[in-house]
């Protein structure tokens, strides 16, 4: 039967059980969200997530932030912020329960599926936020099953997002809406134009910068980046990489570092581990050129990062990275990745890129250190630009969107 079909017999039920005024929590009360995931260390979805719960307090709504398994340095850093985090270290039954005792508003899930069964079962409106095409839910009965009588609506990070989840994962599309991800700049820090130019100008004949930013997942393709930057050193044996993430993939980042012992480079290339928002502001501010050249990509926050920073980009185009650049210089957008998505673990898994595809991030690399004058007004523009993808906006949007579903 047509998931659309189904859906629609569902509401119908809901309506002859399920009174107008069936939502526990009283209509006059500051509304209260629950924002569930699964872990909490580090990444962008995480920041997303806080600064989102930031933001919402202007609006006179509260959050708690559920933690499903486990935190990590990111959990302190929100608390820091006023945000109230829980964990549950992989405790179901607990977690379950505590959504009954806070009995909020509105349950707001990021990649995380704990607790949606007993949301609905006490009619609170489940909002599930889709942060990336999630490939290896493809063909998943479990979630498609979810999805159709626990969730409420969906938000989407990007229109890739949100085609690639009515195409593949069953998402009915008139329950989703696209709402990008914003950027917080409360807990950063952007040099003045003076001191952006004595970072950048005064140094990139010298000591060229690139910086990279995320978590060690083979999708965010650190290998192929190392692979390029290596080549890139035969013309410019002076230049640096910095890589700023925590561990996604224990594996993989092994993997990586032995990559960097091998090609001889470890000179040339820093492993931060994850860095708060302060210490980004640092790295992004004595580099010169900002890399994302991701397989897969939601909305990506470290883009924006990037662009807040005045650093052209060199990213590939996927997810809302077309959304960003539209018609603007800010960089090069590289050639959308070409996926085989009927094997959704090689996605996710791959670690070998053809010549064609190093040689292209490698043109790219030596074009922005060889017209970098020309590069650095790219990065001058991006200043302007990301304005328009500002948190504030970003909750304007959610508030709008739970009032409704909530009303």
């Amino acid at each position: 039967m047509n998931n659309q079909i189904v859906y629609k017999i569902i509401l119908k039920i809901k309506k002859l059980f399920v009174s107008d005024n069936s939502y526990s929590p009283e209509k006059s009360e500051p509304m209260r969200i629950v924002m569930g995931v699964v872990d909490f260390c580090s990444g962008g979805l995480e920041r997303v997530v806080i600064d989102l719960c930031v933001s919402l307090k202007v609006h006179q709504i509260s959050s708690v932030i559920l933690v499903a398994n486990k935190e990590g340095k990111i959990a302190y850093a929100a608390r820091d912020l006023g945000v109230e985090v829980e964990t549950f270290n992989g405790d179901v039954k607990a977690f379950d329960k505590r959504i009954v005792e806070i009995n909020p508003h509105i349950y707001m899930i990021h990649h995380c599926y704990h607790g949606i069964e007993v949301a609905a079962s006490c009619h609170i409106p489940v909002i599930e936020v889709i942060h990336n095409t999630y490939f290896w839910q493809k063909q998943n009965e479990k979630y498609s099953i979810l999805r159709n009588t626990c969730i409420e609506h969906f938000i989407a990070v990007s229109k890739t997002a949100a085609s690639y989840s009515i195409k593949h994962l069953n998402v009915v599309p008139e329950r989703v809406t696209i709402i990008s991800n914003g950027l917080s700049n409360d807990t950063i820090i952007r040099p003045t134009l003076a001191m952006r130019k004595k970072n950048r100008l005064d140094t990139y004949l010298n000591r060229f910068v690139f910086i990279h930013i995320a978590n060690f997942f083979p999708v965010k393709r650190h290998v192929l980046i190392v692979k390029s930057f290596a080549l890139f050193l035969k013309y410019y044996p002076n230049s640096h990489l910095t890589l700023v993430g925590g561990s996604g993939s224990d594996h993989y980042e092994i993997k990586v570092k032995a990559l960097v012992q091998e090609l001889g480079i470890s000179n040339n290339v820093t492993f931060t581990g994850y860095l708060d928002h302060r210490q980004v502001s640092i790295e992004c501010a004595h580099s010169h050129v900002g890399l994302l050249p991701s397989l897969i990509e939601g909305f990506s926050i470290a883009l924006l990062e990037y662009l807040y920073f005045g650093l052209p980009v060199i990213v590939t185009d996927v997810g809302g990275a077309g959304d960003v650049f539209g018609e603007s210089l800010l960089g090069k957008l590289l050639k959308t990745p070409v996926l085989n998505d009927e094997k959704d673990n090689d996605i996710l898994s791959v670690c070998d890129y053809s010549d064609v595809e190093i040689e292209e991030l490698l043109n790219a690399m030596l074009c922005s250190r060889d017209n970098y004058l020309e590069w650095f007004g790219y990065g001058e523009n991006a200043i302007n630009h990301v304005e328009k993808f500002s948190m504030i906006e970003t909750a304007s949007k959610y508030v709008e969107l739970v009032n409704n579903i909530v009303r």
